[in-house]
């Protein structure tokens, strides 16, 4: 291994991201978190942005509290319980049982205002007016500093995210703190605060606002969906990549590790999966269809059973696995050379046995090099981690040598900074290089003046798939609308359909492949409106001019380099021969099954089949014929126009 950025750890839950990022720089192994999702988990990003909620919101006290317990403050528990009861009697109304309904009601509906709630940052402005309250000396000066530099930080709330991020990062010390925190290979923990900055750069939703509120809400609605856009992150050139297996789609390391394939994590096996206990999960038939009138009566007196429950929560969760397994094998996937996959017998608190999940028992099993295999356990084993435990005070303390060395550099930057404008003694490379640096403050802000423009440059991906490209062409404006901000699509039944369809193809001819749902083939076929529809084109299919020809290959995938980027994809079908000719030698048919009305489809689809084609089996294009098979009309369209490389090349670029 010449790098250590040839290594990328995958993790199916981003939430335990800091555990492996911990590990890693224990053994002196460099770090680069490059998944948003996990970023702003991170100990250093995730206080920035509690000093973002709490001078956006007032009442953003689960973000204040976050800061009080920071080493920079360090309020103990006695001190955060008295600004948490002075909190609470700012706003208590006392309500008494002979007061009558109707003020009462007024009393509690209030409460849902904004205005009347509960507000920690209220009673922190107090502090330093109050005296009655019995706060311990150190913890009043220091509140009354840090409702002092809130105060003047929320001045500068109109700001745009990143000039309020970066703000803070300078006032509060989070960055100087950040910098003296070495990682291995000489990097700081400054590189995670600077991927933070680099995401609210690059943040501007549909409407061109990049403000504080609408950079949270972002963040907010990323975090509950799993879906923050990817910030142009630059890569390490020595650090081990640790993101999740769903931003990993489409990249390639020599080297992956997917730890903790362990059963109840990997496959992840929710609580809430189903959908009569996750209103997310409904089906997509349930929500189109008007609302049942004996839905206020469910269940009846005749069912469904607790049995009937259960065979469901059964069918359901092998539903679930089947997509497990699809991720892990995009995991496995990411790696050009090697896989590394581990699990465990127990996590850090588990007093009962999990093991290794069926995902990692089938890796053993086919293992070139198995490593380490534990046997299992004694049934009256108990967890080695448990055995050694090391109590934690709250709030936590910083270690005595760190809080020196920490107050050591920070009085040499402080220091330094009295100096700052001084140029006397300086050479002539000194200068130039300050003037260097000057003109990287003039392109900062001719950056920021051009994020205030009404019109937003949007970056096409380095990996497009064909249905991007052909959105792409179609209607330039959307598509570049759904990179800045990605929405759920509508759930679709009759694309489900389209989709069950193109798998029974598949299984007519006796083949399946394992592939990942969003490449699926007829995922856009969105014409099939019944079950009934669905079986006339199996009959029509079966009856076609296709039923009789063996295809070469089915979903055939495929990486087209244009113009710089990856296009890929999947073919439906690829024949020997011609439309006319099946026994034509040295030519090839790509047929793409079409469930919609004739002249429905894009040729475009088939210029990138043809040329991708051409590329996998190695020969000319013109040897290759594309077509379109609408299977319920039963016709064949073959157009003649379709674009060269050259021309697809240009689309793109």
């Amino acid at each position: 291994m010449k790098s250590w950025n040839e290594v990328a750890v995958l993790l199916r839950e981003k939430k335990n991201a800091q555990y492996y990022v911990n590990a890693l720089e224990a053994k002196g192994i460099p770090v680069q978190v490059v998944d948003p999702g996990a970023l702003v988990n991170l100990p250093e990003v995730r206080e920035v942005v509690s000093y973002l909620e709490a001078i956006y919101d007032p009442t953003a006290n689960t973000a204040l509290a976050r800061i009080l317990l920071s080493p920079r403050w360090q309020i103990g528990s006695r001190d955060l319980a008295i600004l948490g009861r002075h909190a609470s009697e700012l706003v208590r109304v006392d309500v008494t049982p002979e007061m009558p309904i109707d003020v009462q009601l007024d009393h509690i509906v209030s409460a849902v205002d904004k205005s009347q709630r509960v507000s920690l940052l209220d009673a922190l402005e107090l502090v330093g007016e109050d005296e009655s309250l019995p706060y311990s000396p150190e913890a009043r000066v220091r509140l009354v500093e840090l409702a002092s530099q809130l105060r003047m930080l929320r001045k500068f709330c109109n700001e745009s995210a990143i000039d309020l991020i970066s703000r803070i990062i300078r006032v509060t010390g989070i960055g100087i703190e950040a910098m003296v925190v070495n990682s291995p290979e000489g990097s700081t923990h400054f590189d995670r605060l600077a991927a933070l900055i680099d995401l609210a750069g690059n943040f501007r939703n549909l409407e061109g606002d990049s403000s504080v509120g609408a950079f949270l809400e972002y963040l907010r609605t990323g975090q509950r969906f799993n879906s923050l856009v990817e910030a142009d992150v630059t890569l390490s050139d020595n650090a081990v990549i640790v993101m999740s297996i769903h931003k990993s789609k489409g990249l390639e390391f020599p080297i992956v590790v997917v730890p903790d394939l362990t059963v109840g994590v990997f496959p992840s096996t929710p609580k809430d999966r189903h959908w009569p206990k996750n209103a997310f999960r409904i089906p997509s038939d349930a929500l189109g269809a008007p609302i049942n009138p004996l839905l206020p009566e469910f269940p009846g007196p005749v069912g469904p059973r607790g049995v009937d429950f259960k065979a469901f929560t059964t069918a359901a969760g092998e539903l679930a696995t089947i997509d497990e397994r699809r991720l892990a094998y995009v995991a496995i996937t990411r790696a050009e050379q090697k896989v590394i996959a581990s699990g465990s017998w127990w996590g850090p608190t588990q007093s009962k046995l999990r093991g290794p999940s069926a995902f990692l028992i089938d890796l053993h099993e086919g293992a070139t090099q198995p490593d380490v295999w534990t046997e299992t356990p004694d049934p009256d084993a108990t967890n080695p981690l448990l055995a050694d435990v090391h109590y934690l005070t709250w709030p936590v303390q910083v270690d005595s040598t760190q809080r020196q060395a920490i107050q050591h550099e920070a009085q040499l930057v402080k220091s330094a900074a009295l100096e700052l404008h001084n140029q006397s003694g300086l050479s002539d490379q000194e200068i130039a290089l300050v003037e260097s640096w000057q003109q990287d403050i003039d392109a900062l802000v001719l950056q920021a003046s051009q994020y205030e423009s009404v019109e937003r440059l949007v970056r096409l991906p380095a990996s497009l798939s064909a249905s991007q490209l052909i959105a792409l062409n179609t209607n330039e404006e959307v598509f570049l609308k759904s990179l800045v901000r990605p929405m759920p699509r509508q759930p679709s039944s009759a694309a489900d359909r389209g989709t069950t369809f193109h798998s029974w193809v598949e299984t007519f001819y006796g083949r399946r492949t394992l592939i990942d749902t969003e490449m699926l083939a007829g995922a856009m076929d969105d014409e099939i409106y019944s079950d009934e529809q669905l079986q006339a084109l199996k009959s029509a299919f079966e009856s076609g001019p296709f039923v009789d020809r063996n295809p070469a290959s089915l979903e055939l995938p495929f990486a087209l380099v244009l113009g710089g980027r990856t296009l890929r994809g999947r073919m439906d079908a690829l024949f020997t021969g011609t439309l006319d000719d099946p026994s034509a030698k040295d030519r090839w048919l790509v047929v793409d099954w079409k469930t919609g009305k004739p002249g429905s489809a894009n040729d475009l689809q088939l210029s990138i089949y043809r040329q991708a084609a051409a590329l996998t089996l190695g020969v000319n294009p013109d040897q290759i014929q594309a077509v379109f098979y609408y299977v319920a009309d039963q016709e064949v369209t073959s157009p003649t126009n379709l674009l060269s490389l050259e021309e697809l090349a240009e689309l793109i670029s």
